[in-house]
């Protein structure tokens, strides 16, 4: 082997190489370890600072601060681990194929509780028919773009019930059978929230939804999931007063595997993947085709049980199934 490496020209091509990155790894050295600082922060600095939020959130409750600082300290815990899904490059590559995105114009259905919808101002004309649903007649409209069509966009009232879950089945329930090609599900409480934001967005440019694998094990993770008797309800839509939160209404059955089994019929432990390219679970698209598998009476069910509360473990429970519901 050491032979063929030093017989004739080789040995002058391997020398000419190495003297080569060598040089460009000294002219370069500071350049190299920009790279790897910034690959190193894309991937850390959202996790970081989760675990700095919870940790700061923690010690205000050690030292007894005052309800409105401990309000705003929980809202930003709760902040940062969504965002902690996300990394800066994902979200600056999402604006760049936004750039050269062909609409095929899908429906978007909204949760709305009192958030400013002025975020929807740049995308509407991308957008098929609106369909809002307001659960605080008196902020329906905030923020709400004047030059949208009026026969593009259909307001309709909820009761403030059953989370965002509730919102997506009435519109199922009321639209099945004749869904539009393609429906994107958000939540309005996009502003300042990039997980959900690029959710939203990536969810509009995915025109053909399919399944994506998750990492091993993150569906026995989630199959565990379940939240205490004593978890007070929460909400990072706008005008969300944490102080006049319930406690949770807890589950049956629990936890969100055995809960998914009774209500949804499938086992999410068996699976390793989900349905489209959203990081978020209440965000999503979904074909028609998609919305089908289930019949009326499946959905009937599940709206039922979303209408008993606002603060429902069942309801947390959705938001992380619906796009492994789809898939089955």
């Amino acid at each position: 082997m050491l032979d063929w490496i030093f017989a004739g020209d080789r040995f002058y091509i391997m020398h000419g190489l190495l003297r080569l990155t060598l040089t460009i790894c000294s002219r370069y050295f500071y350049s190299f370890f920009v790279v790897l600082a910034i690959i190193y922060v894309d991937f850390c600095i959202t996790p970081f600072y989760a675990a700095l939020s919870e940790g700061v959130f923690d010690l205000g409750r050690v030292l007894h601060v005052e309800p409105g600082l401990d309000s705003r300290l929980q809202k930003n815990k709760i902040w940062a681990k969504e965002v902690a899904f996300l990394r800066p490059s994902e979200w600056v590559f999402a604006h760049l194929q936004w750039v050269f995105f062909a609409s095929d114009y899908p429906d978007v259905v909204i949760a709305h509780y009192r958030e400013d919808l002025h975020w929807l101002s740049k995308y509407h004309p991308f957008l098929g028919h609106i369909y809002l649903y307001c659960k605080d007649k008196n902020y329906c409209t905030l923020g709400l773009p004047s030059d949208i069509e009026p026969s593009k966009l259909t307001i309709t009232y909820l009761p403030n019930v059953g989370r965002e879950s509730h919102t997506y089945l009435y519109h199922i329930l009321h639209n099945y059978g004749s869904f539009s090609k393609r429906t994107v599900f958000t939540m309005a409480s996009l502003n300042n929230n990039y997980l959900r934001y690029y959710s939203f967005l990536t969810s509009l440019m995915d025109k053909k939804p399919s399944y994506r694998a998750l990492l091993p094990g993150s569906t026995d993770r989630l199959a565990d999931f379940s939240m205490s008797a004593l978890t007070q309800g929460v909400s990072l839509g706008d005008g969300y007063d944490y102080r006049q939160g319930g406690l949770i209404i807890q589950a049956y059955p629990r936890p969100l595997g055995a809960w998914a089994k009774k209500h949804m019929h499938f086992d999410v432990a068996r699976y390793n993947g989900r349905y489209g390219r959203s990081k978020h679970g209440a965000i999503f698209t979904v074909s028609s085709e998609a919305l089908l598998r289930h019949n009326f009476s499946d959905y009937e069910h599940l709206f039922f049980l979303s209408a008993i509360s606002d603060a429902i473990e069942s309801g947390y429970y959705m938001e992380r199934l619906w796009r492994f519901y789809f898939q089955v």
